[in-house]
Order: C-alpha cells, then structure tokens, then sequence
C-alpha cells in the first residue's frame, strides 16, 4: 500500500511539474529595423559610391521548433535605402519570402539564442534619381542570428542581426544586392 501509496505521489508530482515547465515551441513577430547596404554588392566601377543607412521591416517573422533544438524558419521582409553613385543616386528597394532551418540554444529560463539560414523569393526594384527603373525577381538568402527573450508567457521580444543577400535576374542583366539588417521587435509565443 506504501508503494502504491508513493507511486501515484511520484506520478501526480511529475505531471505537475511537467505542466509547469511546458514551453512554447515557436514564435511569430513584427520587427523593424536599420539596414546597411555593402557597397561592394552593387558595383566595381571605379566612382565615388557612398551606401546610406536605411529600413528594414520584416512583417512575418516566424520560428517552430520541431525538435529540441532546431526547427524551421520563415519571413516576409523588405529593405529599403539609397547608394550615391557619382553626381546621381539610386534608391533600391527589395522584399521577399524566405525559409529554412533554425537552431535555437537556451541561455535562460527566459532567453534564447537563434541561428537561421533561409532561401527564397526576392523582388527588386530600382529608382534612378526618383524614376522607377528596374523590377527583377529571383533566388534571395539570408543568414542571421538573435536573441529571444520571453517577458511573459505568451510574449517575448526579438532582436536579430541578418546578413541578406541576393542575385535577382533578368534577361538583361543580374542586379546584385546585399545588406546587414539589425532588426528589434515583439513576437506571440506559439505553443
């Protein structure tokens, strides 16, 4: 009687606890942020480039846990900023869907770190001096890492740092894009 006694206080202890530490498995946000275009990305000519600071939104920014550690990764993004070139300047403007794996390592209780690497669609589109250019679409990339840190059971706040990069193509030519994006915003917890 003892023992049963104690095994069913062993098992009603363990699903308490267990129900107490139960996780959320995943995240979707809203983050916004500075970007910085990377001169070299966008020409080799021999003039005066200058790359001005500009926006990062990413409007879906989302992680699922599948295992302990690692899980899949998505956003809906677009970045915004101006390269002078010369006595004229560009306005270059792209957004994309990407996805990929994340691993995900636990600092805290409340805090985790994030790797990502994602693959996707990105849309590009130049303004030379204010009058729309190019449009082009094509295979994007990203690779970033942040920390997650959950303020309340179904919140946390996000603060990434992506490496966004991209080849889009037409059949004239290849525009090429890259940027770091420092991003800081607010996620829902999934479970």
């Amino acid at each position: 009687m003892k023992t049963l006694f104690l095994s069913l206080a062993f098992v009603v202890l363990s699903s308490i606890l267990m129900a107490q530490t139960s996780e959320r498995r995943g995240y979707i946000g809203l983050s916004m942020g500075p970007a910085f275009p990377l001169v070299d990305a966008y020409t080799s000519a021999p003039i005066d480039v200058v790359a001005r600071t500009g926006t990062t939104l990413i409007v879906i920014n989302f992680g699922y846990c599948i295992g302990r550690n690692y899980g899949i990764t998505g956003s809906s993004m677009g970045v915004k900023f101006r390269v002078d070139v010369g006595d004229s300047f560009i306005k270059v403007t792209y957004g994309g869907l990407m996805g990929g794996p994340f691993f995900t390592y636990a600092l805290g209780e409340r805090v985790d770190f994030d790797v990502k690497a994602m693959i996707g669609l990105v849309s590009t589109k130049l303004y030379l001096n204010d009058a729309q250019g190019k449009t082009t679409s094509g295979l994007g990339y990203a690779f970033g890492t942040g920390i997650r840190y959950s303020f309340a059971k179904k919140w946390c706040v996000l603060l990434y740092g992506d490496y966004i990069a991209g080849n889009p193509l037409n059949s004239e030519e290849r525009i090429n894009m890259a940027s770091i994006a420092i991003s800081a915003g607010v996620a829902y917890r999934l479970k």
